[in-house]
């Protein structure tokens, strides 16, 4: 070997005892996918040392091929084991997900410092994943958008940018840009900043992208596209208009149009050419200004934090343990232990209320301000403890990918017989007999674990799809069917639980109103959830002791297993009866309709708190652990839907009365919708309104039909009525 070959090589190699290391972290909507493969230098036709991918079996990678990639555990177990072989893991950029990579080549300098050109380009994608690349003197960033092309590549000052979105790989070393691990962002408006910089120009912009925008970004790519419109100063028709085409022509799954038109709205809100529409697309201005000030954004409120004494028993122990060690919100990791738990122990507990039956399955959806709200951690951080107590639940029965009640059916489908003829040795059929065509699935359990829960919602809210209905059905009683001629499918006994991370900004545009309001919302439990801390190195996880855990986890779960139906002790009893009236009151608006089974959530939580005290009896400290999270899911549930009424026509009218004073008429509310609303939805919800004596009208008289004037109810809105007639005070 050369000298000079051997300073490049020297120069390129990464840190041995971070690949070997266990504590290797990287964002679980990557983890997620199986999209890795190991890589060593190689050098090809005699020439410098290049980065090759490999299976983990010693074979060739192709990153055109997903044959030969692998899972992550899969790749960076490979690289543990076999540090002398393998540099690394590394992730095969595919069409298939949502994700593009950019690489900056030489932008580091020899004290690790970035070179003026990279600043800009960092401080646009500062809220993303980004690593220090082997050589040390380069970085890797990942992002969320889609390319024109599938790549492009160009220098820049002394280095070189190189951004794909398909068909290459990036190496993984684990070294966090700036010792932070972040999640992979939403960056199509920063991204087409970047390409118009190439030598290709403006011709890389979104809007004639070919190709489908995959589930999982079509949200933020709409506006991050409407909000780069009406930077650039397009206004509402034509970015509607523009939105209304990607959706028809673009999206993997259309959106509704009202969706569409709420996102060309929302950026109007701001004046053309203001570029706060794009949420900050323009924070670092032109690359020869340098680094400009980052706006910070408007603070979501908060929930109060949630009472210890939902930390009870095992469950609390958990959290405790793993809470040091995670930047997941401890709320986060108690949900994914108790419906995992709830899950994993079977239909056999149950609790009987009358003539219905409760199980522990339960549905949990964690809500955060942004996709960095380390929701995805919590799963991966509990699983450590959950998967080794039923190997085989982890490995056939978590699963993700809703799409319609009969793929949820078919995932624990009972056996299915069909009818065949018999016939004689002349072809003849002289009767029938039972056959069966279709196994089944013997074990009913089942937890399905949405990273992307918007896309749940969307296709939920389609007409004609039948997930919204079997969803119900599987919280309510485990039996599931769908009236469908062509799906003899059903399902008796299902055991189903749901955990779904969704950001809020995503749950209200996608949520239908037809949701709302037929129980598909009020069968899950809402949490806000948020990163707890930052922990550049991922936590101490080598040297955590789990085994107690797990042998007490694994201790509850052979006790349930025996366990049939279960009762109150008399201390909880009369504690229940004192809280019942209260949990089973009525609740209006939207917030209302989503929390309208309170009591039957309580109970099923109290259930598995004292199954995982190894108890048949809900104690007293069960049934207040279990208000205790309740009280925080519906606390949460009133941050995240507000006063918001469950209809999207009585909302939009209730802000524009309330921003009127001087009051709207019905053709004033038609204009409102663009005319597109009849007058049977608007006088629905007017008659919403005024049953919650948010609105009252007046009627005017003008020589001839008198006109009906709409006004809020509030105390400032009287006063500038008096005002408006002259009548003072």
């Amino acid at each position: 070997m050369s000298g000079a070959t051997a300073a490049v090589l020297n120069d390129l190699q990464p840190d041995q005892s971070l690949m070997a290391s266990a504590t290797i972290r990287v964002p679980d909507s990557l983890a997620e996918l199986d999209q890795w493969v190991a890589w060593q230098y190689e050098r090809l036709d005699g020439g410098k040392p290049t980065k090759v991918p490999h299976q983990v079996n010693g074979g060739p990678a192709s990153t055109t091929d997903p044959k030969t990639w692998c899972s992550w555990n899969a790749a960076r177990r490979a690289c543990q084991e076999n540090p002398r072989r393998w540099y690394g893991p590394g992730f095969v950029f595919s069409a298939a997900d949502p994700f593009f990579g950019i690489d900056l080549d030489q932008c580091l300098d020899a004290a690790g410092k970035l070179k003026p050109w990279a600043q800009p380009i960092m401080e646009r994608f500062s809220n993303s994943y980004a690593e220090i690349s082997p050589s040390g003197r380069g970085i890797k960033i990942w992002a969320k958008g889609r390319m024109p092309s599938g790549g492009t590549a160009f220098p820049m000052g002394d280095g070189r940018v190189e951004i794909y979105d398909r068909a290459r790989y990036f190496t993984v070393t684990g070294k966090h840009w700036a010792g932070q691990m972040l999640d992979v962002e939403e960056h199509q408006a920063d991204l087409d900043w970047l390409l118009a910089l190439s030598p290709h120009g403006q011709k890389k912009v979104p809007f004639t992208v070919p190709g489908k925008i995959p589930k999982g970004s079509q949200h933020d790519t709409l506006v991050s596209i409407a909000g780069t419109m009406r930077a650039r100063g397009s206004e509402y028709p034509e970015i509607e208009v523009a939105l209304l085409e990607i959706n028809k022509g673009r999206l993997e799954e259309p959106a509704p149009q009202d969706n569409i038109k709420r996102i060309a709205a929302s950026v109007c809100q701001y004046p053309p050419g203001d570029n706060r529409s794009i949420g900050g697309v323009e924070r670092a201005g032109d690359l020869r200004d340098g680094v400009a000030e980052i706006p910070s954004p408007k603070a979501m409120q908060w929930p109060a934090p949630i009472d210890e004494a939902a930390y009870c028993g095992l469950a609390g122990d958990v959290v405790r343990t793993l809470v040091p060690q995670t930047e997941a919100d401890p709320v986060a990791l108690l949900i994914h232990v108790l419906v995992g738990m709830g899950n994993l122990v079977g239909r056999s507990p149950h609790f009987r209320v009358g003539a219905t039956t409760h199980h522990t399955n339960e549905n949990a959806i964690c809500v955060g301000k942004t996709s960095s709200a380390r929701k995805g951690t919590a799963k991966s951080d509990t699983f450590s403890l959950l998967g080794p107590i039923d190997p085989a639940w982890v490995e056939n029965r978590v699963m993700a990918g809703l799409s319609s009640g009969e793929g949820l059916i078919s995932a624990v489908r009972d056996e299915i017989e069909r009818q065949e003829p018999i016939r004689d040795k002349n072809r003849t059929i002289t009767g029938y007999q039972p056959v069966i065509a279709d196994k089944g699935v013997d074990d009913k359990r089942l937890l399905v674990i949405e990273p992307e829960f918007a896309s749940v919602l969307r296709v939920a809210g389609r007409e004609g799809n039948t997930l919204s209905t079997v969803y119900r059905q599987a919280w309510d009683s485990g039996l599931l069917r769908v009236l469908n001629k062509n799906s003899p499918v059903k399902a008796t006994g299902a055991h189903i639980s749901i955990i779904g991370h969704i950001t809020r900004d995503e749950l209200l545009m996608e949520l239908s109103n037809n949701d709302k309001v037929n129980g598909f919302g009020n069968r899950n439990l809402w949490l806000c959830v948020q990163r707890s801390k930052f922990l550049p190195d991922g936590g101490d996880w080598d040297n955590l002791d789990l085994g107690p855990l797990i042998s007490r986890l694994k201790s509850v779960v052979k006790f349930a297993r025996g366990v049939g139906e279960m009762r109150r002790d008399p201390d909880a009893r009369a504690m229940w009866h004192a809280v019942y009236p209260q949990l089973s009151g009525e609740r209006g608006g939207l917030f209302g309709s989503l929390t309208s089974r309170a009591e039957a959530h309580v109970l099923r939580l109290s259930c598995i708190y004292a199954l995982l005290e190894r108890s048949t009896k809900v104690q007293g400290c069960h049934i207040e652990a279990a208000l205790a999270l309740w009280k925080y899911c519906e606390d949460s549930a009133r941050v995240i839907f507000g006063d918001a009424l469950g209809s999207y026509v009585a909302d939009q009218i209730l802000k524009a009365i309330r921003n009127a004073p001087e009051g709207l008429t019905r053709n004033d509310l038609r204009d409102l919708f663009g005319r597109h609303r009849s007058s049977e939805e608007i006088g629905a919800a007017l008659q919403i309104l005024g049953d919650r004596t948010l609105v009252e009208r007046e009627k005017e008289d003008t020589g001839g039909r008198p006109v009906e004037r709409w006004f809020a109810t509030s105390e400032a809105a009287r006063k500038a009525r008096k005002a408006r007639k002259g009548e003072g005070e």
